[in-house]
């Protein structure tokens, strides 16, 4: 599989919310405690109202 690199510009990598050290641990954090990751970041969106779970998703097929 190829993939393709595009060089990001150094005025948008500069104005960039995240950087790639800031991405790598937010994905690892993701993959190592997804409910305590989501509802971290949950907190950063205006809701109607509070939500009380953080995941309703199975990967189990079932």
């Amino acid at each position: 599989m190829v993939l393709d690199r595009y060089t990001v510009p150094r005025l948008i990598r500069e104005q960039a919310f995240i950087d790639r050290e800031k991405y790598l641990k937010w994905y690892e954090e993701s993959v190592e405690n997804p409910d305590k990751f989501w509802g971290k970041h949950g907190k950063r969106i205006d809701w109607f109202k509070p939500y009380t779970k953080v995941k309703n998703t199975s990967f189990t097929g079932k």
